[in-house]
């Protein structure tokens, strides 16, 4: 999307530049907590500019108010693009498509036309607050487990007793051996529901340390620390390395 199709003259490439600057200065503990939101936005704004200005295609310069109603505005349409996203994740049938789980979050989205999947794909999703937390499975189908399924059965019997005293009916119990195995089947799937989400979080953890190692970097390079930026540092490598 070029600078002109792109709503209030916003580029995919400014965009992108715009969240990454916003994640790298959020995240960076150089701000401080005591700062304040202006302070945080001043950073932001060096930090696009310098991107900016090594990507000389990016434009013109923008102003701090015009990259907050930038933010405000790709935070709102992301978050609730990631809704519709799980709300059609979850109820997708066996078989569908991400291509046809995003047809069906598109419906759930709204008329107007998500159009933020570049940054999003690229920037934002590794962001702990747009992350896409899905769950294991897509279908809302009803498996029923080993009671259930026992229950139905006796309900069976019951119902053909009733219809003609006179006639036998076959019994339908349900082999325990078949019991044993939906049992078994249960718990694998529990079991693989947690290896997913171990892998998930190994995932998380290494990614949240290349952030920190990413941060580390040039503040190690630098010899003229400010007192909060060599705490920030001391801070980082005792958490990567150890006190």
């Amino acid at each position: 999307m070029n600078a002109s199709n792109a709503p209030h003259g916003w580029s995919e490439q400014e965009d992108i530049a715009l969240m990454s600057a916003w994640c790298f200065i959020s995240i960076n503990a150089v701000v401080g907590t005591n700062r304040t939101s202006v302070n945080l936005w001043e950073n932001i704004l060096d930090q696009y500019e310098k991107t900016r200005k090594e990507n000389p295609t990016m434009g013109e310069q923008k102003s701090l108010e015009s990259l907050r109603q930038r933010y405000r505005r790709l935070n709102t349409n992301v978050s609730k693009w990631i809704g519709a996203y799980k709300h059609a994740h979850d109820r997708a049938m066996s078989g569908q498509s991400n291509e046809d789980m995003e047809k069906a979050a598109q419906q759930i989205y709204g008329k107007s036309k998500f159009t933020h999947h570049k940054v999003f794909e690229s920037v934002m999703r590794h962001n702990p607050k747009w992350k896409l937390k899905l769950n294991s499975t897509g279908s809302s189908r009803f498996q029923p487990d080993d009671d259930s399924l026992e229950e139905s059965q006796i309900k069976l019997r019951l119902r053909l007793k009733g219809k003609d005293k006179e006639v036998a009916t076959p019994s339908c119990t349900v082999p325990n051996d078949f019991t044993a195995a939906l049992r078994e089947m249960r718990v694998t799937r529990e079991r693989e529901c947690d290896i997913q989400e171990q892998k998930i979080k190994a995932a998380s953890d290494i990614q949240e340390r290349n952030i920190k190692a990413a941060i580390l970097t040039p503040l190690i390079a630098r010899r003229d620390l400010t007192p909060e930026e060599e705490d920030v540092k001391r801070d980082i490598i005792a958490e990567l390395f150890g006190k």
